[in-house]
């Protein structure tokens, strides 16, 4: 079950880091594709640490190291997707369309 609960650390962990370099990409449709599969991950992880297991000493030491990794994944992840959307607020319109109303006239 620990060996079970550190194959989905690192799995975590390799998405996370796929979804970095699908948000340096701009890579949207990559990244709905990750999105899920880190969450269906996320899940999985949570479930499998359900109840009062104790892990051996070398796999406590290996999560430990998998929970840093993810860490440092997810804080790149989270600058990326600050400066993509910042970057989009400048290019965002800044005034209401015009558009034809029900009386066929222009309306802002």
């Amino acid at each position: 079950m620990s060996s079970d609960v550190l194959v989905l650390a690192e799995c975590l962990c390799d998405v996370t880091e796929a979804q970095v370099e699908s948000a340096k990409q701009l890579n949207g449709e990559e990244l709905q594709e990750l999105n899920q599969r880190r969450s269906d991950l996320m899940f999985e992880l949570h479930v499998a640490l359900q109840g009062n297991q104790e892990f051996e000493p070398a796999i406590k030491q290996q999560l430990t190291e998998q929970a840093m990794r993810l860490k440092e994944a997810e804080t790149r992840l989270t600058r990326i997707a600050g400066i993509v959307a910042s970057s989009l607020e400048g290019v965002a319109p800044t005034s209401n369309p015009q558009t034809y109303g029900r009386r066929g006239r222009l309306t802002y």
